[in-house]
C-alpha cells in the first residue's frame, strides 16, 4: 500500500506533484473540519434509534 502512495505521488504525467497534495489537503481539510458535526449527525441517529427500540421493547 505504502508503494502505491509514492509511486501516485512520484507520478510525473499530468498533473504534477505538488498540485495533487495540495488538492489532496484541501480534501483533508475540509472533511476533518466537518468530523464535529458529522459525529453529531451520526449520535442523533444512533440515540433515534435506541429510543425507537426502547419504545417498542415496553
Amino acid at each position: 500500500m505504502l508503494t502505491k502512495v509514492f509511486t501516485f505521488l512520484n507520478n510525473r504525467k499530468g498533473t504534477p506533484s505538488i498540485e495533487t497534495v495540495a488538492i489532496i489537503a484541501f480534501i483533508a481539510l475540509a472533511i476533518f473540519s466537518n468530523l464535529d458535526n458529522i459525529g453529531d449527525a451520526i449520535g442523533s441517529v444512533f440515540d433515534f434509534v435506541g429510543n425507537q427500540l426502547t419504545s417498542q421493547i415496553q
